[in-house]
């Protein structure tokens, strides 16, 4: 059995992901950053010791957003490079029963990927797509929903991935 998908890479779907990425990702590391910082300078205005309250602070929440403000700022440059290609992406996602397979034509230089299901990281499915991530720090590809043939496909494709991924594939809450 194999179900097949095609995406094209656009502005709108990177942004969707990178949206879903921020809120996963780096959203819960920047709220415990401020956290942290504004608990830093509470201490730094209550304590009498100086020296370590700025220290505390610069550690406790100062580092740590920074990071996170780099990390954000790498991302955004890196998701608006994908977009400059002369031609959009174009990515055909086949769902077999062992693996998935990718083929990816980008500026007309086409690669083919195979993943098996023991070797990817984790799948997601959003609103709008399916993410799938081959390790814990890659860029997720990006499969439309509306690239399946039909919502039989895409029923298909899920009940194959929960199947395959058990707990690695993290569905979309209905409501």
């Amino acid at each position: 059995m194999e179900i097949k998908n095609k995406t094209t890479l656009s502005r709108n779907n990177t942004r969707t992901y990178y949206n879903f990425n921020f809120i996963r990702t780096t959203l819960p590391i920047f709220i415990a950053a401020v956290l942290l910082l504004a608990l830093g300078i509470v201490g730094f205005i209550l304590d009498n010791n100086r020296t370590f309250s700025i220290i505390a602070v610069c550690f406790a929440g100062g580092i740590p957003l920074i990071v996170v403000i780099m990390e954000f700022t790498m991302r955004r440059t890196l998701y608006r490079r994908i977009n400059n290609f002369a031609e959009p992406a174009v990515y055909e996602y086949i769902f077999k029963e062992k693996e998935i397979t990718i083929n990816t034509v980008i500026d007309k230089m086409p690669s083919t990927q195979n993943f098996a299901y023991s070797v990817i990281y984790r799948i997601y499915e959003s609103k709008s797509g399916i993410y799938i991530f081959t390790n814990k720090t890659a860029m997720a590809y990006i499969c439309e929903k509306s690239g399946f043939a039909s919502a039989d496909d895409l029923a298909a494709a899920k009940q194959l991935l929960s199947a395959k991924m058990g707990s690695s594939f993290k569905q979309k809450k209905s409501s």
